[in-house]
């Protein structure tokens, strides 16, 4: 909820007003939450929960940056601002459900230098494609705040570089020092590329707004 408050608004104080326009939308996520967890008959049967929520979950950021944009002066391509920031959840979305569902267990049941490689082999050749789907969502992305999608990149970006650094960590022939290069490196490039990005998007609009009459 407070990522997609932050992307729609790109502020806290933001983030709070759109909070006060869209609570019924983020209730038809945690009411079933709160229900699968506490009502008797829904907790046995909660293994499939995630076929609940999934849906729900891919649902709501389409209804909260449709109400954004047909709310918001500033957003002029509304049909394709809608399309591309729902697109950079969808992604987000799938990655948050694959990594504790699927590439956890993978690596806490890999013991060999062999099984942990073949995990992160796996996890390059499944979550690459998804981070390069982000990146060209993001960068096509012109309408909105100026740092509306950091939140959504730092949360894919840190756990894209942070998942492989993890399992190599207990690798025999990996050193630590060079995990936490990897992480410093990964985290120093994230940084440099949003402040491009926000430097880049605030000319362009002095630009358009000195141009106005």
């Amino acid at each position: 909820m407070t990522m997609i408050l932050l992307v729609a608004e790109g502020s806290g104080i933001g983030a709070v007003r759109r909070l006060r326009t869209t609570w019924y939308i983020f209730l038809l996520v945690f009411a079933p939450y709160v229900a699968s967890w506490n009502v008797e008959v829904l907790r046995k049967r909660h293994k499939y929960a995630p076929l609940m929520h999934y849906p729900i979950s891919v649902l709501v950021p389409l209804m909260v940056f449709r109400q954004v944009a047909f709310n918001s002066k500033i957003i002029i391509r509304k049909r394709a601002y809608i399309l591309k920031t729902w697109g950079i959840f969808v992604v987000v979305i799938c990655l948050s459900f694959a990594v504790p569902l699927y590439f956890l267990p993978l690596a806490r049941t890999a013991t060999t230098d062999r099984e942990k490689t073949r995990v992160l082999f796996t996890w390059l050749l499944v979550v690459s494609p998804l981070v390069a789907t982000l990146t060209g969502i993001v960068r096509s992305l012109k309408d909105g705040p100026a740092l509306q999608t950091s939140p959504a990149i730092a949360f894919v970006a840190f756990g894209f570089a942070l998942f492989p650094t993890l399992v190599q960590a207990k690798m025999e022939y990996i050193y630590f020092r060079a995990g936490r290069y990897e992480i410093g490196t990964s985290t120093l490039s994230l940084l440099k590329i949003l402040r491009k990005r926000a430097i880049s998007k605030r000319r362009s609009c002095y630009s358009a707004a000195s141009l106005r009459p």
